[in-house]
């Protein structure tokens, strides 16, 4: 049977306990209910709770003491991934907030005297403007990047220029995207294999612990949401996001076009139809995204698939 969702009272119980081991149950009840997330009835069943799941223990502070402490199971791949995101998240989005004062209080004077903008406003610049800036500021970081390899010696920080502020945008995204990957590979190559053969599992079977992959997403998902405030926030690209995305397909992606070479192989082994069908999903998922042109300029051959046609060969 799937294991059920982990819910914000438990996380939060396992966020707190694993930050503050032999803590009271107390200290837990004091820490959730100031909060506003549940009562202390609710917060001592969900700490039995955890604890019939061997997620924390209870410890006596002493023999013949009627007081317990609380740890946090160590060996829980479930306390480690909530406690690993929650502490890359608050340091991501510390990083985000310096990177948005850094960007937005920087004087663009000297940056709109150079390209020949008479604003020095960025948040009024015209799209096309906008464009350029980000252009620019690409380009001056490859001039830095030349730079830096023939000196083999990193420039000193002075002020912050137009490269700085592409970067400054273009970093979080990947180490977003760092994050995302970590979780994605670490699911298939740690999780599957953490708990096996259990006597309600089919014998040789692997039983993964759904609540795992329910909470890192959940994380991934409020980083995300911080960077796209992020994104938005940016006064030299609010209102035209868009800018953020093509770096990031040249970079991570490169030529995305290559599903053709993707839709050929599988046709040549009589899968037509099932790579056809993906293709199709993919494009309709790019809707508003055309103009990164993941899949090279072309698109219309990806027409949608007939549900009785016969694999092409």
């Amino acid at each position: 049977m799937p294991a059920a969702s982990l819910d914000l009272v438990e996380e939060k119980i396992i966020q707190y306990v694993n930050d503050n081991p032999g803590c009271s149950k107390s200290d837990v009840v004091r820490f959730i209910t100031n909060r506003q997330i549940a009562s202390r009835i609710t917060v001592l069943i969900y700490l039995d709770k955890l604890e019939n799941r061997k997620i924390i223990s209870y410890e006596l502070e002493k023999p013949n003491s009627q007081i317990y402490r609380i740890y946090a199971n160590k060996d829980s791949e479930l306390v480690s991934i909530i406690a690993e995101l929650e502490e890359f998240k608050e340091a991501y989005v510390s990083l985000l907030e310096k990177s948005k004062e850094m960007i937005n209080t920087k004087d663009y004077s000297a940056d709109a005297r150079e390209l020949g903008l008479s604003e020095i406003d960025p948040s009024k610049w015209s799209d096309d403007d906008k464009i350029r800036y980000f252009e620019f500021g690409r380009a001056r970081m490859r001039e830095s990047a030349e730079r830096m390899r023939n000196t083999k010696k990193q420039n000193e920080f002075t002020t912050l220029n137009a490269e700085d502020v592409y970067l400054l945008i273009f970093y979080p995204i990947l180490l977003f995207y760092m994050a995302v990957d970590l979780v994605f590979f670490r699911s298939m190559m740690v999780w599957p294999y953490l708990e096996r053969t259990k006597k309600d599992s089919p014998s040789g079977s692997t039983n993964i612990n759904t609540e795992m992959y329910l909470i890192a997403y959940k994380k991934i998902t409020e980083m995300q949401l911080e960077l796209s405030r992020f994104i938005e926030s940016i006064m030299i690209i609010k209102n035209f996001t868009h800018i953020a995305g093509g770096p990031l397909v040249r970079y991570r992606y490169g030529e995305l076009g290559k599903i053709r070479a993707y839709i050929g192989y599988y046709r040549r082994l009589n899968m037509g139809l099932e790579i056809q069908r993906i293709a199709y999903q993919l494009v309709k998922l790019n809707k508003g995204l055309e103009n990164l042109k993941l899949f090279g300029l072309d698109t219309m051959s990806l027409t949608s698939p007939s549900s009785t046609s016969s694999p092409t060969s």
